[in-house]
């Protein structure tokens, strides 16, 4: 695998991504009112080659201004906690140019993180 995102036909966000996402954009910093208000307009676009949850994403530019001085990884993070045989992982949020673009899971085990886990059990951050 080269890790070239799958190709998706586009999609809403379904109900997991929506709340992880809110919960990611809602925990404050520079920039994150400007993404908040692309949610909206965002659409699952792509997915990642391993089969775990990660996502690619695609915002309606016609609708929504980008978060100017927002690229690459965004400063917040959601931490999965371990469970049982499960060693945890983490969500990340990726934007490009100021748009929304990867909803990124990871878990610490290396095995692919398959379904999203429910946000009342994450602990989202601003990492320091």
């Amino acid at each position: 695998m080269d890790g070239t995102p799958r190709p998706l036909a586009p999609r809403p966000l379904s109900a997991e991504e929506r709340s992880i996402l809110d919960r990611l954009l809602d925990v404050g910093f520079p920039g994150s009112e400007a993404l908040r208000a692309q949610l909206p307009f965002v659409s699952v676009v792509g997915a990642c080659p391993c089969g775990c949850v990660t996502r690619h994403l695609a915002v309606d530019r016609g609708q929504a201004p980008p978060a100017q001085g927002i690229h690459g990884l965004i400063p917040a993070e959601a931490r999965i906690p371990a469970r049982g045989s499960d060693h945890g992982g983490g969500v990340l949020v990726f934007a490009k140019d100021g748009y929304l673009c990867t909803l990124e899971a990871y878990s610490h085990d290396g095995e692919p993180i398959r379904t999203w886990p429910a946000p009342q059990l994450m602990t989202f951050t601003v990492p320091r």
